[in-house]
C-alpha cells in the first residue's frame, strides 16, 4: 500500500478550458486568481494498494479480502489480469468548502472553482497511476475504471474503501447514500497483467469525470 500527499503546482489549462470554454482576458484573470486560491487551499492525497485477483462467474475475488467485485462490466474490464490496483484519491474537504463558499457569494466564480476541482482530481489520479506503473514495471495496465460505472455496483464503494483504509489514510468515506465525502474524490480500479491486454473501449461511462462533465451536461463529449 502507498499513501501520498501532494502539492498541486499548476492546473492543466487545456483541460480546464474544455469546461469553461476559451476565456476572454477578463475571465482569464478570474481563472488565474481562482487557480492560485484553490491551489493554496486544497490538500490533495491518494492511496492505493495492489491485490491478486481471481475471476469467477459471479465476479472478481480480491485475494486476501472478503471483497468480490460484482458485475459483467468489471469482469470484462479485468479480463486477462492477474492483479488490480485499488485507488482512492481526494482533494479533501477544503475543495468542497471553497466551492460552497462561492456558491453563496459568487456563482460565476463557484463554477470556475468547480471546474478547477474536476481537472485537479483527474491530475491527481494521473499522478497516482504513474506511481502504480513504477511499482509494477514490466506489467501492462488497463485504464482506470470507477466504482458505479457500467453495472459495477456503486454500493460496493464502502467495502472497497475499507480494504485500503481510505478513511484513516486520506479522510475519504462513503455515506449511506453512496456519496463520496469529500465530494471531489475518486475511487477506481486498474487491472494489471504480465501480458499485453486487449485495448478496451473508453468513453463517457468509464471517464472519471463523467458525473461532473460540462460536455455531458450539454449533450456533447470531449472526443476521448
Amino acid at each position: 500500500m502507498k499513501k501520498t500527499n501532494i502539492t498541486l503546482q499548476k492546473i492543466n489549462r487545456d483541460e480546464l478550458y474544455r469546461y469553461t470554454g476559451t476565456p476572454d482576458d477578463l475571465v482569464r484573470g478570474i481563472i488565474d486568481k481562482s487557480e492560485e486560491e484553490f491551489i493554496n487551499v486544497v490538500k490533495p492525497s491518494y492511496v492505493w494498494k495492489i491485490f491478486d485477483i481471481k475471476i469467477y462467474d459471479n465476479g472478481v475475488d480480491l485475494i486476501g479480502t472478503s471483497v468480490t467485485l460484482k458485475g459483467e462490466s468489471i469482469k470484462k474490464h479485468l479480463k486477462g489480469c492477474e492483479k488490480i490496483a485499488v485507488l482512492a484519491a481526494t482533494l479533501t474537504g477544503e475543495a468542497d468548502r471553497i466551492i460552497r463558499k462561492y456558491q453563496i457569494s459568487d456563482m460565476a466564480k463557484a463554477v470556475i472553482m468547480d471546474s478547477i476541482a474536476s481537472v485537479s482530481i483527474e491530475q491527481i489520479c494521473n499522478m497516482a497511476e504513474e506511481d502504480i506503473k513504477e511499482a509494477v514495471k514490466n506489467s501492462y495496465l488497463t485504464y482506470r475504471y470507477g466504482v458505479g460505472y457500467g453495472d459495477f455496483p456503486l454500493e460496493q464503494e464502502k467495502e472497497i474503501l475499507n480494504i485500503i483504509d481510505a478513511m484513516k489514510n486520506i479522510g475519504l468515506c462513503s455515506t449511506t447514500d453512496n456519496i463520496l465525502t469529500p465530494l471531489k474524490s475518486v475511487v477506481c480500479v486498474i487491472g494489471i497483467s504480465r501480458n499485453v491486454l486487449e485495448k478496451g473501449q473508453k468513453g463517457c461511462v468509464t471517464c472519471n469525470m463523467n458525473k461532473s462533465c460540462k460536455y455531458r451536461m450539454q449533450g456533447l463529449n470531449c472526443g476521448q
